[in-house]
């Protein structure tokens, strides 16, 4: 859940909508663009804003018919919606949770205050044991792998991408990725 919302965090840092592409099976970015640019350009612009994919992950195994699953998806999705900096698009995507849950949108309104009055209120240690779990289920961030392809196909985002800190990449790899291509200028 705290990767989720640290997809809405980075989101907020570069003031743009970002976008999951879904790789093929065993490619990363670096070798799709080898192999085929044209394939790599229809993959991007197929892609989905990060909080439409972070929605359909977390409801992909409920059944949104029982009330128990309909709560769980409003506790995971909630603090997604939270972390929305732009109000026009918390408010947006509230009204979509409310529909795919087929909730009271007033309700998970007050849910929604609730959880960014207790989001100041979370400890360090919570976040790390919360990242541990994100990081075992998930294994490989789709966003980070998206957000490092394009630094590295645009090194003019530099000037945009230096609000993004290291911390925010859980993998070792694209956090060595960002620290080289911040060392080199946005060359690579």
């Amino acid at each position: 859940e705290e990767a989720m919302q640290r997809c809405a965090i980075l989101e907020n840092t570069l003031g743009s909508e970002l976008k999951v592409v879904r790789m093929p099976e065993g490619k990363d970015p670096d070798d799709l663009i080898k192999e085929s640019k044209e394939e790599w350009e229809k993959l991007t612009a197929s892609g989905v804003p990060v909080v439409d994919y972070v929605f359909d992950m977390v409801v992909s195994g409920l059944d949104l018919k029982k009330a128990g699953d309909k709560v769980l998806a409003a506790e995971r999705l909630l603090p997604v919606v939270t972390g929305i900096g732009n109000a026009i698009r918390r408010e947006e995507y509230l009204s979509k949770l409310s529909k795919r849950l087929d909730a009271d949108e007033h309700e998970l309104q007050l849910a929604l205050n609730r959880a960014r009055a207790g989001q100041v209120n979370r400890s360090q240690s919570l976040k790390a044991e919360q990242d541990n779990r994100t990081r075992n289920i998930i294994g490989r961030s789709p966003v980070e792998e998206y957000i490092i392809a394009l630094i590295l196909k645009y090194p003019e985002l530099k000037e945009s991408a230096s609000g993004i800190l290291t911390d925010y990449f859980e993998s070792s790899e694209n956090r060595e990725i960002f620290n080289l291509w911040q060392k080199v200028g946005g060359t690579a």
